[in-house]
C-alpha cells in the first residue's frame, strides 16, 4: 500500500515522482491496525485498515521507495500488478515495474479513496481467478465501482465512489494455472491479427538480398515465406528491416550492396545486436559496417573446409551441409565473440558471432 505519510511529500509529484510504500518486516496475517486482537482500532471504527496510522503498528513497517525496489529487482516474473493506492499509481512505480518483466500494471494516477478502491481490487482479482483478461477484470470492475463523474449521487463527493485507472501493457493477458497450462500458447506475431491490430503487418521474417535468381531458387525449397530485394530498392529492405528476424544476402554479391550497408551502418548493426540474424554467403571483402570487428583476406581458394562446429545449427538447419564447400579467401582475425564453424584446415573460412 502506499503510505499516508508526509515522508517525503503527500501527494507525490505527478507523474513519474518517487513513489513510497511500506512492506512489515516480519511475516504476519493481513488485516489489522493494532494487533491480531484488535484488527479495527476503536480510536476511528471506519472499518478501514491502514496499519502505519497507528504508532504500535507502524513500528513493524519499513519504508521503501520505487528506486530502492528497481535497485533490489531484476526479474520479477511476469506477473499481472494491481496498483490501488494513487500514492503508487500516480509515480514511476508502473513503468519500473514494467520495465522488471511485469506483464500488465493498472495504477490509479490520481486521488482515489478506500472503499472503491478495495472493492475495485477485490473484482479484479475475482475476475482474473474466473479466466478474464485484465482487460476484461478492469472494466468490469470499473463499471460496477465507479460511477460517472457527470451524474454524481446527491449529496456525496465523487472521490469516496470514483476510480481513475490506467493500465499499463496488453489488456489480452490473463492468469494461467501451472499445472493444466504449464506454457502460454505461442502465436505468429508476423501474422496474428488481434481485433484489427497486426503487430509484424504481415511482413515475412526472411529477407533476401540478391541480384540474380540463385537465392530465390534456393530459399524456395525450404519457404515461399520471404522478401527479395536488390540494390535498386535496398531503401525499401532498410525500412522493414527490424521486423525480419533473417537477412540473407546471395553468394558473390556483397560487393554491389556495400555502399548501402556502409550509409545504413548503424540499422544493420543495431538490427543484429538486438537478435536479428544477418547471414552473409561468399564474403569477397572486409565490411567496415560489420557489428563486430572481421578482418578478410583473398589469398586461398579450395573445394573443400574442415568442420569445426559440427551441430551448429547454421550447419545442421535445414540440412546438414558436408565439407565439400568452395571457399575463395578466408578471414584472418576476428572479434572474441566470433564462433569457427569451419576452415581450410588452418584458416576460419565459416564464422558466426551473437
Amino acid at each position: 500500500h502506499g503510505t499516508l505519510t508526509l515522508l517525503p511529500r503527500d501527494p507525490p509529484d505527478r507523474p513519474n515522482g518517487e513513489g513510497y510504500f511500506s512492506l512489515r518486516n516480519s511475516q504476519s496475517p493481513y488485516g489489522f491496525e493494532e494487533s491480531l486482537a484488535i484488527r479495527e482500532s476503536p480510536s476511528d471504527g471506519d472499518s478501514l485498515v491502514n496499519p502505519v496510522a497507528f504508532a504500535a503498528e507502524a513500528a513493524n513497517h519499513v519504508i521503501k521507495s520505487t528506486s530502492e525496489l528497481d535497485a533490489a529487482v531484476d526479474n520479477i516474473g511476469s506477473p499481472i500488478v494491481i496498483l490501488t493506492a494513487c500514492l503508487l499509481g500516480g509515480t514511476g512505480m508502473p513503468l519500473m515495474l514494467m520495465q522488471h518483466g511485469a506483464v500488465a500494471v493498472t495504477a490509479a494516477p490520481r486521488t482515489v479513496y478506500f472503499q472503491p478502491a478495495g472493492h475495485l481490487s477485490v473484482l479484479l482479482a475475482q475476475g482474473l481467478s474466473e479466466g478474464n483478461t485484465i482487460g476484461e477484470a478492469l472494466s468490469n470492475g470499473l463499471t460496477l465501482t465507479s460511477s460517472d463523474y457527470a451524474n454524481p449521487i446527491t449529496g456525496r463527493d465523487p472521490r469516496d465512489y470514483a476510480n481513475q485507472q490506467v493500465l499499463f501493457g496488453d489488456p489480452s493477458v490473463r492468469l494461467y494455472e501451472p499445472g493444466s497450462s504449464p506454457h502460454v500458447g505461442s502465436v505468429d506475431s508476423g501474422y496474428e491479427e488481434f481485433n484489427t491490430h497486426k503487430p509484424g503487418r504481415g511482413i515475412p521474417s526472411t529477407a533476401a538480398l540478391g541480384a540474380s535468381v540463385y537465392l530465390q531458387d534456393a530459399i524456395s525449397v525450404v519457404t515461399t515465406d520471404f522478401d527479395y530485394y536488390e540494390n535498386s530498392n535496398f531503401s525499401d529492405f532498410i525500412e522493414l528491416l527490424f521486423l525480419r528476424s533473417t537477412v540473407i544476402i546471395e553468394p558473390n554479391t556483397l560487393p554491389s550492396f556495400n555502399d548501402n550497408l556502409l550509409l545504413h551502418t548503424d540499422d544493420i548493426r543495431t538490427y543484429v545486436r538486438a537478435g536479428g540474424i544477418l547471414a552473409i554467403m561468399g564474403v569477397s571483402g572486409t565490411g567496415d559496417w560489420s557489428p563486430w570487428p572481421i578482418t578478410y583476406l583473398a589469398s586461398g581458394s579450395g573445394s573443400t573446409v574442415t568442420i569445426v562446429d559440427p551441430n551448429h545449427p547454421l550447419l545442421t538447419i535445414p540440412n546438414n551441409l558436408s565439407t565439400g564447400i568452395d571457399y575463395q579467401g578466408h578471414f584472418e582475425s576476428l572479434w572474441t565473440n566470433f564462433t569457427v564453424l569451419a576452415t581450410d584446415s588452418t584458416n576460419p573460412v565459416i564464422v558466426a558471432a551473437s
